[in-house]
């Protein structure tokens, strides 16, 4: 008699999900499909897996663009098990930059951006007269300068608010402001010589996916971290996976009364804005998410039941 070939059918245990506040160190910039199984702890790589394509030039305006992947761990010592063992949370956040400008939607204006990644949004006419930008405040009905050198000021390329914001907090670069009458404002000059934050190499080489100046980082700061905000994306199929927030991110230096509330206020400025509609967020500690299980009427069940094998 010709025997079946039996394969083990164990169930696999189910993947764990995360969200909340964390804190994370960085494992690698865009790696390789070889160094993406390094980080896994795997000496084999499936070969027949196309390597990650990050630089792109877009097909419908010409503009050269990048994705960049950075992969990121979990701090053992701040985050851990049940048991009390480090938890070894790997994931990664991306960043979308572009060889662009950034441009309001409507046209009316552009964002500046500072040598000590301080940014502004400034109309046409702002940024022609070279003045510095306001911002209205809603409590006092005045209009407010905004916290920007603006000696060193120019226009910002997309997203390179975001990598800069990535690179500040990671690098750990002081801020280069302090709040005054409830407003920030900019620092002495003489206090802002270490308060630099930049890439030396060119931004057009950046898009076309040079990020060695990056990479470079992820030894020389090995030991850093920086808080990053973990979401829950839920598509149209219902399928669930990790949404890390990439339009801001903050030092582990800032104590959780001040931070939680920022942080908050940040995600719910995007989400007002049309942003990460679909993903569910939450600004206390990082925590294991959990789906409560679905209670169903077992008399409808039994009721629907019309097997001729019953």
């Amino acid at each position: 008699m010709a025997k079946i070939k039996i394969n083990k059918t164990v169930e696999a245990e189910p993947s764990k999900m995360y969200m909340g506040l964390g804190s994370f160190s960085v494992l690698a910039v865009n790696p390789t499909n070889k160094e993406i199984a390094k980080i896994y702890g795997k000496d084999e790589v499936d070969d027949s897996k196309e390597e990650p394509n990050y630089a792109e030039v877009d097909q419908e305006t010409g503009v050269q663009k990048c994705r960049i992947d950075f992969w990121v761990k979990t701090d053992g010592r701040v985050h851990t098990k049940e048991d009390g063992s480090p938890l070894d949370f790997i994931t990664k956040v991306s960043i979308f930059v572009e060889n662009r400008e950034a441009v309001k939607q409507d046209g009316s204006g552009k964002q500046l951006i500072d040598d000590y990644g301080n940014t502004a949004w400034a109309t046409n006419e702002c940024i022609a007269e070279k003045r510095i930008p306001t911002y209205f405040d809603k409590q006092t009905n005045e209009g407010v300068a905004f916290a920007i050198d603006m000696e060193t000021a120019r226009v910002a390329h997309k997203g390179e608010d975001q990598l800069i914001s990535f690179l500040q907090a990671w690098l750990g670069v002081g801020a280069s402001t302090r709040k005054k009458d409830g407003h920030p404002v900019l620092l002495p000059k003489n206090e802002l010589e270490d308060k630099w934050v930049g890439l030396e190499t060119s931004w057009e080489e950046v898009c076309k996916g040079n990020v060695k100046e990056l990479k470079e980082y992820v030894d020389y700061a090995k030991d850093n971290t920086l808080k990053i905000a973990v979401g829950i994306k839920t598509n149209d199929n219902g399928g669930m996976y990790h949404d890390l927030y990439n339009k801001k991110f903050w030092s582990v230096k800032i104590k959780p009364e001040k931070l939680v509330p920022m942080v908050d206020k940040h995600i719910n400025n995007s989400k007002a804005a049309g942003s990460y509609k679909n993903t569910q967020f939450d600004v206390s500690p990082l925590h294991e998410y959990k789906v409560e299980a679905t209670k169903f009427d077992n008399k409808q069940s039994e009721e629907v039941s019309n097997s001729p094998w019953d």
